[in-house]
């Protein structure tokens, strides 16, 4: 699925670092937002940075578009805006446009969308504390389930980041409640990089694999797609497959890559 293409079409998207806190500022990232390459439950200094470089990618945010004129061109602007960050690879602008289209939103649903959205960017930017403090203004109960699952979506990616293993099982569990609960199939789609991240970060790499696997069938976006792969070197460099995570990371340094991306990449070539 095109990201931006849903977008436009239905709905709206959204998707440290010192050895220690490089990585837990690296943030992981959809999701791709750091190295995954969990060798035990208590990563290494550059596991944990690849991790939570590679988790941030995730923050992949959909919401349904239904309403009036004004709410329709609220999402289409937030197409407009989201290409900044996965297109232009630029999320410090993308948080400075979307804390504007925030402040100017106008109804529940548009600010939440909004909300979930500033959340990915401070996540693709490395800032899980902010993306943290951004998601938690809003009250899960009163969510939709689809915006629900990127509430717990955006909980566990940040709360990796900040090596809070506690909190992210918690809301990993939450989100898998939820799922197993919902009549909506599309569901599992939104949480699917969250979930790979979280299964490497536990060091469950043969089930994270097979799941990298059948989501390189779907038709994603380029920095989806870049945040797989990097998952993959990860996941090889854990697993005496040395060669071949140098050989994937080398290959991914060849593109323009998203911050996040990039570092989990280098976290590969340094191992």
């Amino acid at each position: 699925m095109n990201i931006l293409d849903t977008l436009k079409k239905t709905a709206s998207s959204r998707f440290v670092f010192s050895k220690r806190q490089k990585i837990a500022l690296g943030i992981a990232g959809l999701s791709s937002v750091g190295a995954l390459l969990l060798y035990t439950k208590i990563p290494t200094d550059s596991t944990r940075f690849l991790l939570t470089a590679l988790l941030c990618i995730l923050a992949l945010c959909f919401g349904s578009i239904i309403g009036s004129n004004k709410r329709t061109a609220f999402y289409k602007e937030e197409a407009e805006r989201l290409k900044v960050m996965m297109k232009d690879l630029n999320p410090a602008k993308y948080i400075k446009l979307e804390q504007e289209a925030l402040k100017k939103a106008s109804g529940t649903e548009a600010r939440t969308l909004a909300t979930l959205n500033l959340a990915s960017g401070y996540l693709n930017n490395a800032q899980p504390t902010k993306a943290l403090e951004t998601v938690q203004t809003l009250n899960p109960r009163h969510l939709t389930q689809l915006h629900c699952i990127l509430y717990y979506n955006t909980a566990v990616m940040s709360y990796i980041s900040l090596e809070d293993e506690p909190n992210a099982t918690k809301y990993y569990n939450l989100a898998l409640d939820l799922m197993a609960k919902s009549k909506n199939d599309s569901l599992p789609f939104y949480f699917l990089l969250s979930r790979i991240g979280y299964l490497i970060y536990t060091g469950s790499y043969q089930e994270a694999m097979q799941l990298l696997e059948n989501t390189e069938k779907l038709q994603i976006d380029q920095v989806s797609a870049q945040a797989i792969k990097a998952f993959k070197a990860s996941i090889f460099a854990q697993t005496d497959k040395q060669e071949d995570a140098q050989r994937m990371a080398k290959s991914l340094l060849k593109n323009k890559l998203m911050p996040f991306t990039k570092a989990i990449v280098q976290g590969v070539l340094d191992i």
